[in-house]
């Protein structure tokens, strides 16, 4: 009867053990969605708000047609913002929500230059939510096994991006003004450099630490994409804005240039998101 009951106490061990195991995996991995939720949430805002700073730097540098875009983009921010949820725990949000109040409301009346400085404030904490959510939902590299280069994804890529998107900005005032002045030459010129050598560090290594798993090939085509269009973008900054005397590009085109660079970068980063998904979900 001895031998009996250890088996049975064994058995019942066994089975808690397996039903907390279970538990966990379940929690963790219900964390783990609501935590790609969000940051594909707050990625959208982030995307929106790079738009309204470059479309608010044309409208306020006197590119007229920009400012019926850059009203209805303003509500279509509002709208997002409104449909976040669960993002009262994140003391960084409300700062967000109130920042983008005063700014929004006082457009009209700031200089292209504290335009884009409050714009880029803004992006800047929402960057930093991201990294904050990916840790808090154990989605960093260092909390997800599986996922080795996901700081990649939620620190160096979104920067490179944001990168692109400041440039984006600075460069269609230019575009429409049709003068580089010093500050814009300087930053530019920084933005250039800054763009040309982390773009081809971070995707040298991101494709170096996907090469030890099954990525697709549709992924490293798309990296391999994303690093010519920056190429072709910064050779469009230094030859048609910074160096250029007479500059004769139009601020549509380069906006649309500027933003077809970051679509790429989104793409990658939505590809990535899906992946994660797919994982918890199988």
């Amino acid at each position: 009867m001895t031998v009996f009951y250890i088996v049975c106490a064994g058995v019942a061990a066994g089975m808690i053990a397996a039903l907390l195991y279970w538990r966990f995996y379940n929690n963790q991995k219900h964390l783990r969605l609501r935590g790609l939720k969000q940051i594909h949430q707050v990625k959208q805002l982030t995307e929106q708000m790079q738009k309204h700073r470059g479309l608010s730097a044309a409208m306020l540098n006197g590119h007229h047609n920009s400012a019926s875009q850059q009203a209805e983009l303003a509500q279509t921010i509002n709208r997002t913002l409104e449909k976040i949820d669960d993002m009262h725990v994140y003391e960084r949000w409300q700062s967000i929500s109130d920042h983008w109040a005063r700014l929004s409301g006082n457009i009209p009346v700031l200089t292209p230059a504290n335009s884009f400085k409050q714009h880029s404030q803004l992006i800047g904490s929402l960057l930093f939510l991201i990294e904050e959510i990916a840790t808090a939902s154990h989605l960093a590299s260092k909390q997800f096994a599986n996922f080795k280069e996901l700081d990649w994804y939620w620190r160096e890529i979104l920067l490179l991006e944001e990168s692109v998107g400041q440039a984006r900005a600075l460069g269609t005032g230019v575009a429409t003004l049709k003068v580089c002045a010093r500050v814009e030459h300087i930053q530019l010129s920084y933005l250039r450099n800054s763009i040309t050598q982390v773009a081809e560090k971070a995707f040298a290594e991101l494709i170096q630490n996907e090469k030890r798993q099954p990525v697709p090939d549709e992924r490293t085509a798309l990296m391999q994409a994303c690093v010519k269009q920056t190429r072709y973008l910064c050779a469009v900054i230094e030859h048609e804005l910074v160096n250029k005397k007479n500059i004769e590009i139009d601020a549509e085109q380069y906006f649309k240039l500027a933003s077809d660079c970051m679509n790429s970068f989104d793409l990658i980063f939505s590809q990535k998101l899906q992946e994660i998904e797919a994982y918890l979900n199988q």
